[in-house]
């Protein structure tokens, strides 16, 4: 019986192969980081996804309250489009529109994983 555990012991020594030491701590050492890097990352997505929850909740409410002034200024929209292009041109639309373009790359930039 002895034989036969002494025997699976060296196989399953020899099916090891556990490579150098200095990979093995190196692994050991990427692992350890990897997990420090988790765990700094949960409260920091739990902080962004409260951020987020509490600028939808402040984009609805502001919907919510100026609800008949947007509903007429969709209605007078085409007027209002056809007024900032004749008076200012197109150089505020594209302004504003290369603001928030920007702004969403910024955006982007900044929350996305770094590799």
């Amino acid at each position: 019986m002895t034989k036969h555990f002494q025997l699976a012991r060296v196989e399953s020594m020899e099916a090891a192969q556990l490579g150098s030491s200095s990979l093995l701590w190196w692994r050991a050492q990427a692992r350890r980081r990897n997990a420090a890097l988790e765990r700094a990352g949960r409260p920091l997505a739990a902080a962004q996804f409260f951020a987020l929850a509490i600028v939808a909740a402040v984009i609805v409410a502001v919907i919510a309250w100026h609800w008949d002034t947007l509903l007429n200024a969709l209605i007078d929209a085409p007027k209002s489009l056809t007024a900032l292009l004749g008076d200012w041109g197109v150089e505020p639309l594209v302004l504003g529109l290369g603001v928030v373009a920007m702004l969403g790359g910024v955006v982007v930039y900044l929350t996305a994983e770094r590799r």
